[in-house]
């Protein structure tokens, strides 16, 4: 045996890849397995490397970059006896190597585990559920299970993600979200629920729920769901869950072989070795789930059958794919580019790549109808849209791709890292990077999807057109790490495109010696961000190999030309609206004295905070100062608007802008909320900050803290125009674009919604739910808030003339009636008397509540005086059910006021909304101020036009610019929405 004999090197590999292989197992440490891994990529590199260089200087058929390769003279004589049988060999046991790595050499999720429960979890029962929770009702209905049947399982979880806005909130918050979830379901059916989150409870670690609760919810195309929901239907998780999470890998050994029959044994060796070592495709990802992988594999044989010209399969494959993941439909610019190069080679738009359009539509039908069964319809596909577009344009750790560059400050990323974590500072330098370079994240993106496709275009029938298209959606998409086994195109043709298909799988290597020295989750952003760049750079390095640009030089001066003109638009056209909302951040700060200022992460309290935090000053002392830099971008004169925070702990603080000064707003409360001060003209120099002094405390607070959630300043001239149909138009533009549903608003919502939908001709709109596709809910599981929501929600349908729910609801209804529920609430005796219920069914209902007060006079007596803080929940209940009273009984204005009682008598009415509407605009409540606008228009007392105008300008001065309102109640689910209801009610009554 010479020293350089084939029988020499494999056992050189094989020496090599066991060692390592013992090496990492003994030490049992991450970052041994890492750098395991790390050694197999920079093996296989060298070992194909070589081979190329060796077959350089020899005659070859193959149309490869291999011709390109100049190997010295010695390098043929130093690796003699090097034969492709000894590469085959070679690969073979490095790929052995990586079969056990990619299991963390038996350990996978830890202790031998095969199941991945966190994934299985979202797929399984998102899917099987979806019917009734959709897309964002999955983690309030699990709390909502846990809490009855297993609570201490939810004593680590602190925060929850709420998978309609995407931002954590409260585990109490996502109680009151969940609270009507069980009417979803039919009695069975929530016991079912309950069981399967029981099974995962007792299999999952202890204190799982706090990471599978805060993640990102179930993602699955209606195509996924009619799969998953079915499998799960037939096999039971406590019987078939390993046979279910073994589809996947049955769906890898699929792929790995259709790559060995299109393009040869050496390239699936190399699949296998890019799938097992690479830093994407870990077990820890996807491993033990479930379903995972039929979009790969469904990619995968389409780039084989398309390598084989069998275009009508390739079709249906890529349909496949592009059902389950949607990004796959990017690959279709390979045989797009090689049907326009053969129709422009023979003159006849006929070519075979028309058979993998009809392959396509045809398959894609088929999907669409097969599934619309399981998914209640087509109509499930736009939902998926809505919320996978909801889904994209939010921030995340784990993404890799080019967007990623442009998001991440690697250096401000490696000083959180080092420091507290804080979520709220971590988007707002997502926001800021994601705003500063969206123009030219949009000219590369264009610049490097022209050059993929000249790429294509400049080898349309060579399997190496597939490296350049491997990279589209890492350039058009923001995809998870995970997705990232869609590069294995750039691998597996690496005879053809030798380059970067080493390139890449070296690259692995550096990816996993960059794991080492970034460990996550501390450094995550860092390492993605530096894979990120990786990645451009190769890409970038291998669309410009090229030496005769200039056959193509009209395409990239149209490239040069719209990247130019993405950059240069937005930065020459004047903002239409000068409109800066500022979110304070300790990087806002200019000065501060007597104190300290951080900011504080208030998800715990509720959902009112923009962001989830606020800026807070812990004063020490009275006359403590806070000075803030704003975002004016000219001088002028600005409506200012300032959201402070309220707590028992915070005194009393004055603004002060040049020579203006704000009247002192006194912060105390027994609990925590939202007050806006806003001054309407304020002239703001090039000096643009605003200094907040203490002015001392009430007597029951504790400290002279204080803090600012957000500042937002208005350009004055932009305000001229404010009116009631302004402020209407803003609120009711909120409610298309955030319509009520059973987990945003619940039954209670989507009750006065449609009512105003009914009542005033308002609010119709594709972005509303078709009310007669709501769910049956069962009475005995309705709060009384959602029974009253239900009860004007079937009366506002049946005057909608919506009858195909009327027949299912009935039930419903019988139900809440047999519960004597009608007798403790009037507006729901009411609602429910017009539905046709009598008074002997439902029984003699107990005094309202402005009975009790038509008697006693408390509240009227206390509105007449200084009310202290601490009353504002019971003055603001009180207000609430009077209203609500007034409004179902009065049929909302429709109905005119019982002739004798509470409701007839003026002297009791007039002074009590006087004063419940100064109180209300004193403490700046928004829904109560409209509730009191609908109570004088329900019982028939006009408010003066001076009422009329003060309260329309309170609402002006209170709106977002959203058409949303600030937040008074920050424990609310949403603290908007109410008042946003309320408003459109109340605004919709004048003439």
């Amino acid at each position: 045996m010479t020293p350089h004999s084939p029988r020499t090197l494999i056992i050189v590999v094989a020496t090599t890849v066991v060692i390592g292989a013992v090496a990492a197992v003994t030490t049992a440490t991450p970052a041994m397995g890492m750098a395991y891994r790390a050694l197999l990529c920079f093996l296989t590199t060298a070992v194909c490397s070589a081979s190329l260089l060796v077959r350089s200087g020899e005659p070859s058929n193959e149309n490869s970059e291999t011709a390109m390769v100049k190997a010295p003279s010695w390098v043929p004589t130093l690796l003699r006896g090097w034969e492709r049988r000894t590469v085959k060999i070679c690969l073979a046991i490095i790929a052995v190597g990586g079969l056990a790595s990619y299991s963390d050499f038996g350990r996978m999720h830890g202790g031998g585990r095969f199941i991945h429960y966190h994934e299985f979890y979202h797929y399984s029962m998102g899917s099987k559920y979806f019917p009734e929770l959709g897309y964002d009702g999955l983690y309030a209905a699990t709390v909502q299970a846990l809490s009855e049947d297993r609570p201490q399982s939810l004593e680590s979880v602190a925060q929850v993600k709420n998978l309609t806005t995407y931002q954590l909130e409260a585990l109490n918050v996502t109680r009151q979200r969940a609270s009507d979830v069980a009417s979803v379901f039919g009695a069975e059916r929530w016991q079912e629920f309950k069981t399967d989150i029981r099974y995962f409870d007792q299999h999952m670690p202890p204190h799982s729920w706090r990471a599978v609760l805060i993640d990102h919810g179930f993602n699955g195309t209606p195509f996924w769901i009619a799969i998953g929901g079915t499998l799960v239907e037939w096999f039971p998780l406590e019987r078939w869950i390993t046979l279910l999470a073994s589809i996947d890998i049955v769906l890898l050994i699929a792929a790995g072989l259709l790559v060995a029959w299109a393009f040869g044994f050496e390239a699936a060796l190399f699949f296998a070795i890019f799938l097992l070592t690479s830093v994407f495709t870990t077990f820890g990802f996807t491993g033990g789930a479930f379903l995972r992988q039929l979009w790969f594999v469904g990619l995968i044989g389409f780039v084989c059958l398309s390598q084989q010209k069998r275009w009508l399969l390739a079709g249906v494959a890529l349909a496949i794919a592009t059902a389950d993941r949607v990004f796959p439909i990017l690959f279709a610019l390979v045989p797009a580019v090689q049907w326009l190069c053969a129709v422009r080679e023979t003159r006849s738009w006929k070519q075979p790549q028309l058979r993998f359009v009809a392959g396509f539509v045809v398959a894609a039908l088929l999907i669409v109808g097969s599934c619309a069964t399981k998914t209640g319809g087509v109509e499930a596909w736009p939902r998926f849209y809505a919320n996978i577009s909801a889904h994209s344009d939010w921030f995340y750790l784990n993404q890799v791709s080019l967007r990623s560059v442009t998001v991440i400050d690697p250096l401000a990323a490696m000083e959180r890292a080092d420091s507290r974590w804080d979520d709220s500072l971590w988007i707002r330098e997502r926001q800021s990077m994601a705003s500063k370079y969206a123009p030219l994240l949009v000219a590369f993106r264009v610049l490097l999807f022209l050059m993929i496709a000249v790429s294509v275009w400049r080898e349309p029938r060579r399997g190496g057109s597939w490296a350049a298209a491997a990279f589209l959606p890492f350039v058009l998409l923001y995809p998870a790490n995970y997705y990232y086994g869609f590069l294995v195109l750039a691998v597996i043709g690496w005879r053809l495109k030798p380059r970067i298909a080493l390139f890449m799988l070296g690259w692995q290597g550096v990816f996993w010696l960059l794991n080492i020295g970034l460990p996550s989750p501390q450094q995550l952003e860092v390492l993605n961000w530096t894979i990120s760049v990786l990645l451009g750079a190769l890409l970038i390095r291998h669309l410009s190999q090229y030496d005769r640009l200039d056959r193509n030089w009209y395409i990239y001066g149209v490239a040069v030309l719209v990247c130019m003109v993405s950059i240069l638009i937005p930065a020459v056209t004047p903002s239409a609206t000068r409109d800066n909302a500022l979110d304070l951040s300790t990087n806002d700060v200019a000065t501060v004295s007597s104190g300290t200022a951080n900011n504080e992460a208030m998800t715990e309290w509720g959902t009112a905070w923009s962001l989830n935090d606020h800026l807070v000053c812990k004063a020490v002392s009275n006359g403590a100062t806070l000075t803030v830099r704003t975002p004016v971008d000219a001088p002028g004169r600005y409506q200012v608007r300032i959201d402070y925070t309220t707590a028992p702990v915070f005194g009393i603080v004055h603004a002060r802008i040049g020579t203006y000064q704000t009247e002192p707003v006194n912060l105390f409360s027994p609990r925590l909320g939202i007050r806006t001060v806003v001054a309407d003209s304020v002239e703001f120099g090039d000096d643009a900050q605003i200094q907040f002094t203490v002015n001392g405390k009430h007597p029951a607070s504790t400290h002279y803290h204080f803090a600012i959630d957000r500042i937002t300043l208005t350009a004055v001239a932009e305000l001229a125009d404010i009116s009631a149909n302004t402020v209407l138009n803003g609120a009711m533009t909120w409610l298309w674009e955030h319509p009520a549903t059973i987990f945003d608003g619940g039954w209670a919502s989507l009750g006065l919604e449609a009512t105003l939908v009914q009542r005033f001709n308002l609010l119709r709109g594709d972005a509303f739910l078709d009310y007669a596709d709501l769910p049956t809910p069962r009475g005995e599981a309705l709060t009384p808030a959602a029974q009253l929501g239900f009860a004007r929600l079937v009366e506002a349908t049946r005057r909608l003339r919506l009858d195909e729910p009327q027949a299912a609801w009935k039930e419903t209804l019988e139900t809440i009636v047999a519960s004597g529920a009608a007798r403790e609430s009037l507006p729901l005796f009411a609602h429910l008397t017009r539905l046709g219920w009598s008074a002997d069914q439902m029984g003699t209902p107990v005094p309202g509540v402005i009975d009790r007060e038509y008697r006693s006079r408390e509240l009227l007596g206390a509105l007449a005086g200084q009310l202290d803080p601490r009353s504002d929940e019971a003055v603001r209940a009180a207000l609430t059910s009077i209203a609500d009273e007034v409004l179902a009984v009065t049929d909302y204005g429709r109905v005119a006021p019982p002739i004798t009682g509470a409701m007839s008598n003026m002297g009791f009415l007039r002074p009590l909304v006087d004063r419940a509407l100064s109180w209300g605009i004193q403490r700046r409540d928004v829904a109560i101020v409209s509730r009191m606008f609908a109570v004088a228009h329900c019982v028939k007392k006009p408010l003066s036009p001076a009422q009329i105008d003060e309260a329309v300008r309170f609402l002006a001065r209170q709106q977002d610019r959203d058409g949303s309102f600030g937040a008074v109640q920050a424990r609310a689910t949403n603290p908007r929405r109410d008042a946003v209801l309320m408003t459109v009610l109340a605004l919709s009554m004048l003439d």
